[in-house]
């Protein structure tokens, strides 16, 4: 009975062993404000590769932050686990809910027990009374159409702060952007705390009228926080404190707020204006490179448009010239750049002038269009006009000739003849100057003829055999080959470490596409494998390591050995598999 008894335990305790893996879900916080985010943990027992399913989560915006894992030994017993964490944002106020997340681990999905969460609507704490915090304006919020103005991200940090990117940029739409060079941080002083300032800026210009909104932009930046004391990471190493002072690196995301804009149409224009599109700050000059000509002669005619605006939208003035002249076309001429106040420079407009006729001639003055902002209302640049006064051509003298021996040579000439003869060598000719050569030989002949041309093309073969093609795709091969033998120094710091991962791994799939890049996100890995022709399984096993490499890039958990190995290994092999 005692046999059967503990068979029977064995069975009733065989499905719980199958279904009690031990899954759970927890944040960081049940209580936040628009604009702020949570950190959401799922944690698995065991070491066991898991598959979460954050989908269902509608409320939030999910960001992954890669997994951590830990093992602990007490009393001789040994436990595992592994930790997938996230950053959840706010989409909206009020009650919202984390719902019961699927997690498949070794074939058999778990689900993980529902959260709620409180989001208020107004921010608990003035900003500048943080650590860090983010914002996002524009220079003006009702804006004429075609107007430019600038969009500034700002990111406002009073500790240390590492690896800060975004995660989402700014979206655009309805707008052309164009991202002015970053310069150097800044300092600035809040509520008597000073504070390091990033910022990023855009020039924009709306692409027609009506109410548009500028999403927000998320960041994340890893943060310098202080332990508490006897506080270790998971590792218990003590080398993940910057400078051995009790501090660690934290991630946190950070989202400015939605920013509105009200694009104006233009007024209609007066009756006598000429409306040419051009919108800001101008000014128009003409110049003539000659104003006393000769018929027959040339002279440039230039227009420069100068100013700020869309200055690149720029066409050619009507330039009433004469029909006395001839005008010949040239290319137009544009310096622009993009700075802190926008797009400025200037285009310039020439044309050849050649007059046919003698006379006084008048140009008349060269006239544009364009609303002038911040004042609201058109305005008209014109130049004076330009007076020309053309000369008969030149009455040119016939050439005479004169024969050596002519006897009407002038005696002037004749001595100079005379006089210069003595340094010319005596003319042979008499039929006695000739002689005969050899003639050539046909072989010889043919030889001068072809052995030539057989060197030529024995060169060019070569050369077309040897000559190292630089495609795309040859360049990324060779960036990726290199970027994953110098990973494999052990010297290298994590951070440098994953780096050359990283750029081993997106180099060889941009590859396969034969195109140069920097940086491929989950979703591009996917559709660029595919359409090469690569499985399903391929695709999925390229973008987990894409993911990893990223989590131990940006998570800011110390690797050790092991893990380091591990991951470059599996790097290593996806690489050979796409070769």
């Amino acid at each position: 009975m005692k046999h059967i008894f503990a068979i029977l335990l064995i069975l009733v305790g065989i499905p719980g062993m199958a279904s009690g893996q031990d899954v759970t879900a927890h944040v960081d916080r049940t209580r936040m404000a628009t604009g702020e985010s949570a950190r959401l943990s799922v944690t698995v027992a065991g070491q066991n590769a898991a598959d979460v399913d954050t989908s269902p989560i509608v409320d939030f915006r999910v960001i992954s932050q890669g997994t951590s894992s830990s093992i602990n030994i007490v009393n001789g017993r040994t436990t595992s686990k592994v930790v997938y964490n996230y950053t959840i944002i706010p989409l909206k106020t009020g009650r919202l809910k984390i719902p019961s997340l699927p997690v498949r681990v070794d074939g058999i999905i778990h689900k993980t027990e529902p959260i709620d969460i409180f989001v208020t609507k107004q921010p608990q704490a003035d900003p500048e009374q943080s650590d860090i915090f983010v914002t996002a304006e524009v220079s003006n919020s009702s804006p004429y159409s075609g107007e430019q103005i600038i969009y500034r991200f700002r990111l406002y940090s009073a500790v240390r702060i590492a690896n800060a990117g975004f995660k989402e940029l700014p979206d655009f739409s309805g707008f052309s952007a164009k991202q002015v060079e970053q310069k150097e941080a800044f300092q600035t002083i809040l509520g008597g705390r000073k504070f390091i300032v990033n910022e990023v800026v855009y020039v924009l210009m709306p692409l027609s009228e009506g109410e548009k909104t500028i999403e927000r932009a998320i960041l994340s930046c890893d943060v310098a926080v202080r332990r508490k004391d006897g506080q270790r990471d998971s590792f218990g190493s003590i080398f993940n404190d910057p400078f051995f002072r009790g501090m660690r690196y934290e991630t946190r995301i950070f989202q400015s707020k939605p920013v509105d804009v009200s694009v104006r149409p233009l007024p209609e224009p007066p009756p006598d204006v000429s409306f040419t599109g051009l919108v800001g700050h101008f000014q128009l000059r003409t110049e003539l490179e000659n104003r006393e000509m000769k018929v027959g002669d040339s002279a440039t005619l230039s227009v420069t448009i100068r100013g700020v605006g869309n200055i690149m939208d720029a066409g050619e003035p009507a330039i009433d010239v004469p029909e006395e002249f001839k005008t010949y076309q040239d290319t137009p001429e544009e310096e622009i750049t993009v700075g802190l106040n926008g797009y400025q420079g200037k285009k310039i407009f020439r044309k050849a002038l050649v007059p046919l006729k003698p006379g006084d001639f008048t140009i008349d003055p060269v006239e544009i269009a364009y609303f002038k902002i911040p004042e609201g209302e058109y305005r008209i640049l014109s130049d004076s006009p330009i007076s020309v006064h053309v000369s008969p051509a030149e009455e040119k003298k016939p050439m005479e000739v004169y024969s050596g021996n002519d006897e009407h040579l002038p005696k002037s000439l004749k001595r100079k003849v005379e006089f210069t003869g003595r340094d010319i060598l005596p003319l042979k000719e008499g039929m006695d100057v000739l002689k005969n050569r050899r003639p050539l030989s046909i072989p010889f002949y043919a030889a001068l003829i072809f052995v030539p041309a057989f060197i030529f093309i024995v060169l060019y073969a070569m050369l077309a055999v040897f000559k190292k093609t630089e495609t795309p795709g040859t360049i990324m091969a060779e960036r990726a080959d290199k970027a994953i033998r110098d990973a494999c120094r052990q010297d290298l710091p994590q951070v440098e470490f994953v780096s050359r991962l990283y750029c081993a791994l997106v180099s060889s799939i941009l590859a396969k596409a034969d195109v140069k890049g920097e940086t491929l996100t989950a979703g591009e890995v996917e559709t660029i494998l595919k359409s090469r022709g690569y499985s399903d399984e391929i695709a999925d096993e390229a973008c987990k390591i894409l993911t990893d490499i990223e989590s131990a890039r940006f998570g800011g958990m110390e690797m050790d050995s092991g893990g380091r190995s591990n991951l470059f290994e599996k790097t290593r092999n996806i690489i050979r598999t796409l070769k």
